[in-house]
Formats: C-alpha cells, sequence, structure tokens
C-alpha cells in the first residue's frame, strides 16, 4: 500500500519522515536549515531529481508555517528585493537539474551541503552589506540553488546570520524567503510535468513529521541561546554534509 501510493518502501519512508522531523526542528528553532538539514539525508534513499522535487513540496508546506508573523515584522523592502531576484533565478537553476547526469547531480549536492556548512562558520561583519546590489546579488544565488539542489540557504544565511542582527529579525526573514523560494520551483515543475502523485503523496505522509518538528523548535525559540543553537545548526548541517559526501563515494 505505501509502496503504491508513495513509489517508495515503509522502511524508507520512516527514514525520510524521521530526516524530515529534525529537519523541522531546525526550522522552527532557527527559519533555517529545513532544506540544508534535508535533502543531503534523503538524497542517501532518493535520486537526485525527485530528492530536490520532495524537498521542494516539503518546503512549500514548511512555509504556510509561522508565514503570517514573520511578514509583519520583515523589512518588507529588503526581503521584496531578494525574494523578486530569487524568482527570476529559479528557471536557470531547474533547467540545469533536469540536464545534469544523476552522478553529477549527486556531487554537485554533496557540494553545496559543504558550502553552507563553510557559510555558518565562515566570519563576516555584524551587519549585513548596504543597498540593493548584495540583496539582488543574495536573491539570485538563493533561486539558483534553490531550484539546482532545494538548498536556497547559503546565500541568505550569509547575508542575514551575523551577530548584529537579532535572531527573530533573522528568522522571520528566512521564513518569508523559503516560503517563496521553494513555491517559485513547485509551480516551474508543475508548469514542466515534473510533478507526480507518488512524489505528492510522499510529501504529505512527511507533514506530520514536519508539523511536529517545527512546533518543538519554535516552542524552544527564545529558551535556547542563540550561540547554542548556532553550534547546533553547524553540527547537523555538518553530520548532513558529511553523509552527502559518503554518498556520492
Amino acid at each position: 500500500m505505501i509502496e503504491t501510493l508513495t513509489g517508495i518502501t515503509p522502511f524508507q519512508l520512516a527514514a525520510i519522515c524521521g530526516f524530515v522531523f529534525v529537519a523541522g526542528f531546525v526550522r522552527g528553532l532557527t527559519g533555517v536549515g529545513l532544506a540544508v538539514v534535508l535533502v543531503p539525508l534523503v538524497n542517501l534513499i532518493l535520486a537526485p531529481e525527485r530528492t530536490v522535487l520532495l524537498a521542494v513540496l516539503i518546503g512549500c508546506l514548511a512555509g504556510l508555517m509561522g508565514y503570517r508573523a514573520a511578514w509583519r515584522t520583515v523589512d518588507r523592502p529588503l526581503i521584496v528585493t531578494i525574494t523578486t531576484a530569487t524568482i527570476a533565478a529559479t528557471p536557470l537553476g531547474l533547467l540545469l537539474l533536469f540536464n545534469t547526469p544523476e552522478n553529477i547531480a549527486r556531487i554537485a549536492i554533496a557540494a553545496i551541503a559543504l558550502l553552507a556548512f563553510i557559510v555558518m562558520i565562515a566570519p563576516r561583519a555584524p551587519l549585513p552589506p548596504q543597498g540593493k546590489g548584495p540583496a539582488i546579488l543574495t536573491g539570485l544565488l538563493t533561486g539558483f540553488l534553490g531550484a539546482f539542489a532545494a538548498i536556497p540557504g547559503p546565500p541568505v544565511i550569509y547575508y542575514f546570520v551575523r551577530k548584529g542582527v537579532p535572531a527573530t529579525v533573522t528568522r522571520d526573514a528566512m521564513i518569508v524567503i523559503f516560503f517563496w523560494a521553494p513555491l517559485a520551483v513547485a509551480l516551474i515543475a508543475l508548469a514542466l510535468g515534473k510533478l507526480d502523485w507518488p512524489l505528492a503523496a510522499l510529501a504529505l505522509a512527511c507533514f506530520p513529521a514536519l508539523a511536529g518538528g517545527n512546533a518543538l523548535g519554535t516552542r524552544f525559540f527564545g529558551r535556547v541561546p542563540e550561540s547554542q543553537w548556532r553550534m547546533m545548526v553547524v553540527a547537523l548541517i555538518a553530520v548532513s554534509a558529511i553523509g552527502a559526501v559518503i554518498r556520492v563515494i
């Protein structure tokens, strides 16, 4: 029954739901980390293209959680600039994904996961760069990586996750951006006929794990010191990146 609906075995479904729960917890706690934790781990089970599309659908479901509250607090002109650039770059990322051999795509996903780890620990100025140029570049890179690997996080993490930016500002900005990024990918993929019912059923089957993890993470938001949750996210991203590298090897 499960294999007929989702195209995978019960054991594989349980493993993916476990990955989704952990990724959802990180998302609820920080606003970031859903895709960058999820994609390398799910890629251990599914082919790259299906991994990316599943993560995109799960990202769309996650985007509904906390969006309205986040939208009320964000710097709207800045977020609109980044999001518009994100949507503009999405077709290029999908074009590359659908025309990249599976083994090359796995290597690329592993590399992007490693990039996310490096970005989290890389030193940078306490405040984001000023002006529309850096914001547009952040959006373009976010759209490309989000479409090609369903990991839109590294550019946005680099832009917002800084010592001078309050955790609430970072979290809300990324919740809004990471709603529109996967939605744009999903709509284009749907128009191209790349989404199917088993993939949709798999995403829906993962929703309880996603909602549970997100709710737990949200509960701990503000209670866990920022330095501690940053260390935890870095550790989880590192584990995911290692898993991606092992899959390639």
